[in-house]
């Protein structure tokens, strides 16, 4: 309790909300990049993963 009411502790609790923000916006912007480029060019792990064979 008395370290929230600290100054080191109100720096700290400033410097963790900025970091949430800065982390939420940044996963925001990564999940519209996704749905965005999955209409356009649908890429997945299925066919990242296929493998063809040389004798084919």
């Amino acid at each position: 309790m008395a370290w929230k009411l600290s100054i080191d502790g109100a720096k700290e609790k400033t410097n963790i909300k900025f970091l949430h923000s800065f982390m939420q916006k940044i996963v925001q912007e990564r999940k519209e990049e996704i749905s965005g480029s999955k209409s356009a060019n649908p890429m997945n792990l299925d066919r990242l993963n296929r493998v063809e064979s040389p004798e084919k």
